[in-house]
């Protein structure tokens, strides 16, 4: 979980905490906002994981999840209400751990 300033870059910053923790996924989030990336390197396994599809299973289970564009293969979704709904991002990674083999296949 990655909370990220707003004057950072939010996917150099969840790049740096994968790496300095040698996590596998990264969920990273600009504070105060409602923009959710989930994140994992390349070849870190013997396949690479599929955020798309975790986007897409977190969207058809909650109605307050909105998945985004990823035509540039990056993942990322919001949390509609995340400001009046805190409580929201900690259920969001609750799922995608309970969800590992949505990540992986």
């Amino acid at each position: 979980m990655v909370p990220t300033p707003p004057e950072l870059d939010l996917h150099l910053t969840a790049r740096i905490c994968r790496e300095r923790f040698d996590a596998q996924v990264s969920v990273a989030r600009l504070e105060g906002e409602d923009l959710v990336v989930p994140g994992a390197d390349d070849g870190r396994g013997r396949r690479g994981l599929n955020l798309s599809s975790m986007v897409t299973h977190l969207a058809t289970k909650h109605e307050w999840v909105s998945p985004l564009p990823d035509e540039d293969y990056v993942a990322r979704l919001r949390i509609l209400g995340a400001a009046d709904h805190p409580e929201r991002f900690d259920e969001l990674l609750s799922e995608i751990a309970m969800g590992r083999s949505i990540l992986e296949g």
